[in-house]
């Protein structure tokens, strides 16, 4: 629960810091309207009557108690019907507030507002004297009350004891305890009837409510906070129904459950070309790919396959850039490269490059097209790289997929380089991803912040398990790639294998002086 409750928290922060514009927007105005609502009120008048209570010891013991008392009332004047009394006389609606004089010991007041200062003081005044008379009038009752059943017992034990009015009588029979228990009934009815005749006293006003001279004060400053605070509130819950209910992708705690290797990250990229190396403008970009490079060689050094394949979930347009800029990348090292596109439905490839469609992969296979003529090298980009076009287009590739002949075509470019990157269509919507995975590619499925949601992701991932392919890992492309350095040290290496530090030391230094030289 703690995890969950954790989980849940990290990812309304991370959900409100994306949603920082929108979050402002509501703030500012909230401010807004508050400070309108502040400046653009009618004016109202406030005005207060204080009634004071007078404990009446022969009632109760709570009558006796001026706390108890005190509280009781309140609760009386708060429950009763008392405003809704005064609003039936007057015919409008009237608005009054009832609390404790905090100064003063057994005092309520009533406090009326209202858009004229002579209604606030009418009002106030008003429901403060029905209280009164409603508190006047329930003492009376009750000590008229007390007082006939009192007197009731002293008829009673009058008539058993043999008593009449008569009292030196000589035929008198009463006991002594009989004698001073009528004694008692008669001191008690003697307390009531005193009682009853101050009951005027039980309450009343003791500050009647006068005309305000000024209108109540608008406060600018307090209702623009108030504002603000109910527009923060609002951005708060719609970040947190955001990062409940949405399944896209935003922050890392997003795919820790895939239990994936997480191979980088790469901001977007927004230039002319799609191959951005050497663009000086992209250096971040660059470095991203250059990373990435380092990490699969690692990896191949420690028995990792050279054929990678670069796809994603759904479509978004993402995988022939990295595909591309990888292997160029992996030219520009010296390393001999064969580049190939993958999506035979519709290829793409060819465009990021800006050469000829065709002749293409399938023209080769389906046509007897040699691979001299297929092989195609970008113009600006190392001799080291040889791109392999898409071919013309095929509505149905699923003989070609499933042929020897493509498989035995993936073999024999195996043979001719060092590294065989594909740009392969999405995963989801086609078989034609897995069936690449099968011949050997390992794949790296590519995630677009914002864009890439957790159930394709996890639908595109069991697919893959499926037919057994080697998931090399996670790479991530968005705005704020800041955000995920946390995982730069999880890397498909570090889960996957290990090596000695001598071997370690040996690889990179290999790397370094091929890239220098």
């Amino acid at each position: 629960m703690a995890l969950s409750t954790t989980r849940i928290v990290k990812a309304w922060i991370v959900e409100l810091l994306n949603s920082w514009m929108i979050a402002s927007a509501l703030i500012v105005l909230a401010a807004i309207a508050g400070l309108y609502s502040a400046m653009s009120a009618s004016p109202l008048y406030s005005s207060t009557a204080a009634v004071g209570l007078q404990a009446i010891e022969e009632l109760n013991e709570s009558e006796a108690n001026p706390d108890a008392l005190l509280a009781s009332e309140l609760a009386e004047a708060t429950a009763s019907d008392i405003v809704d009394i005064v609003t039936s006389s007057t015919g409008r609606e009237i608005e009054v507030s009832i609390s404790l004089d905090t100064d003063t010991e057994s005092t309520i007041e009533f406090t009326s507002v209202s858009p004229t200062p002579e209604l606030a003081a009418d009002d106030a005044n008003a429901v403060a004297e029905t209280y009164a008379e409603s508190r006047v009038q329930r003492t009376r009752s009750a000590l008229e009350e007390s007082l006939a059943l009192l007197e009731v017992n002293r008829t009673a034990l009058t008539s058993s004891a043999g008593l009449d009015e008569a009292v030196n009588a000589t035929d008198i029979t009463a006991s002594a305890a009989q004698l001073a228990e009528l004694n008692v009934l008669n001191e008690r009815i003697v307390d009531i009837e005193l009682a009853l005749n101050s009951a005027e006293s039980a309450a009343r006003t003791v500050r009647p409510a006068k005309s305000p001279s000024e209108p109540n004060s608008n406060d600018l400053f307090t209702n623009t906070f108030l504002g603000a605070l109910i527009g923060f509130g609002l951005a708060a819950l719609y970040a947190l129904a955001r990062s409940i209910t949405s399944q896209v992708i935003r922050s890392p705690r997003d795919i820790e459950d895939f239990a994936l290797p997480f191979l980088g990250v790469m901001p977007l990229v927004k230039a002319e070309s799609q191959i951005f190396l050497g663009n000086t403008s992209l250096p971040e970009a660059e470095a991203a790919i250059s990373r990435l490079r380092l990490g699969l060689e690692r990896r191949n050094q420690l028995g990792g396959t050279s054929q990678v394949l670069f796809t994603s979930p759904t479509s978004w347009g993402g995988t022939s850039t990295v595909a591309g800029n990888l292997a160029a990348e992996l030219g520009r090292a010296r390393r001999k490269t064969i580049l190939l596109d993958g999506a035979f439905r519709r290829p793409d490839l060819h465009n990021v490059f800006g050469i000829a469609q065709t002749p293409g992969i399938t023209d080769h296979i389906n046509q007897g097209v040699s691979l001299a003529q297929v092989a195609q090298r970008a113009e600006g980009l190392s001799n080291s790289l040889i791109i392999l076009p898409g071919g013309s287009d095929l509505e149905s590739p699923q003989d070609l997929l499933l042929s020897e002949r493509l498989e035995a075509f993936f073999k024999g470019l195996v043979q001719q380089a060092d590294w065989v990157v594909m740009d392969a269509p999405p995963v989801l919507g086609h078989t034609d991803t897995l069936v690449h995975a099968k011949h050997g590619f390992s794949v790296v499925l590519l995630v677009r912040v914002g864009t890439t949601k957790r159930g394709d992701l996890r639908e595109a991932v069991d697919a893959l398990h499926s037919v057994g392919a080697d998931i090399l890992g996670l790479y991530v492309v968005g705005d704020r790639p800041e955000q995920w350095q946390e995982l730069m040290g999880i890397s498909a290496i570090d889960l996957t294998a290990q090596s000695d530090l001598a071997t370690e030391k040996s690889f990179w230094g290999e790397i370094n002086s091929k890239v220098s030289s």
